[in-house]
């Protein structure tokens, strides 16, 4: 639901602002969202924090559009298709990365945070 917003109220910023500001603040949200997701101690807060993760995960549209603005018409097309294949590569890949990375927490002593 967040995220459906994101989109729209990163658009208009970035029209008015600039794209790579919004950029800068959409990937810093994101990446507080994903750091208060892992350490939530309730459900509650997780629900808390993915809510604010998908507030700023209007990340897409705003490089589309900055795609858009520095690239000649003849390679806009070509670019704007590797952020879709870039994004299902994470998709494809994503979760054996993270699948892999948890066998390596497990042999690691717990670090308290």
């Amino acid at each position: 639901v967040a995220q459906i917003g994101a989109g729209l109220w990163m658009g208009a910023a970035s029209d008015r602002l600039g794209r790579r500001p919004i950029l800068l603040v959409s990937l810093a949200g994101s990446a507080v969202g994903m750091l208060g997701s892992a350490q939530a101690p309730t459900f509650r807060a997780l629900l808390g924090w993915r809510f604010l993760l998908g507030a700023f995960s209007g990340t897409s549209a705003t490089a589309n559009a900055y795609i858009a603005d520095i690239t000649a018409p003849s390679e806009r097309p070509k670019l704007m298709s590797w952020i879709g294949v870039i994004a299902s590569l994470c998709f494809m890949f994503g979760p054996g990365v993270g699948a892999g990375l948890s066998e390596l927490a497990s042999f690691q002593p717990e670090i308290p945070l």
